[in-house]
């Protein structure tokens, strides 16, 4: 009777020798795994909050992100929408020698604006190219007294012409 409680006592010491290890493990092991995952939220919020910034920065050369051109155009573009003077740029493009406010026919290929973003309250950037070439061009605009808008280039910058791929 005697060895059977040594050897219950020999294996309850065991027992217990072997749960304290996996627990002292465990909660080593946890540990270093909350430490990795804290580590990497704090990368990857660096890097979220670096590229906030950098969008910051970027719109306020934008009317999205000058919210003193917001203003304005709350003010003074009460009744109109805004929108109306990027679908008139873009409007343009139809006409029979391209898009007039790029100021450059071309006689074999007609220069288009592909894109156009407000800068603020009174300018735009509007990208425009054809198959061999391509630019970019300021326009002013300005919201008349009868609710129509009138548009001006103010400057034009072109690019190189295309490298042609052969196919």
């Amino acid at each position: 009777m005697k060895k059977i409680y040594l050897y219950l006592f020999i294996f309850s010491a065991l027992i217990n020798v072997f749960t304290y290890m996996y627990f002292t493990k465990k909660a080593v092991t946890e540990a270093e795994r909350i430490e990795k995952w804290e580590k990497k939220y704090a990368d990857k919020k660096a890097v979220v909050d670096s590229l906030e910034n950098q969008i910051f920065e970027i719109s306020h050369y934008s009317l999205k992100g000058n919210y003193s051109a917001q203003d304005y155009v709350e003010k003074y573009f009460e009744n109109h929408d805004i929108q109306k003077v990027k679908d008139s740029i873009l409007n343009l493009n139809f006409e029979k020698e391209g898009n007039s406010l790029v100021g450059y026919p071309d006689p074999n290929d007609r220069m288009i604006i592909s894109r156009a973003e407000f800068l603020n309250h009174r300018w735009i950037l509007a990208d425009f190219d054809n198959k061999t070439m391509g630019g970019q061009i300021l326009i002013r605009y300005y919201l008349n007294a009868d609710g129509t808008f009138s548009m001006e280039t103010l400057d034009r910058a072109f690019y190189l012409p295309k490298p042609q791929i052969a196919e």
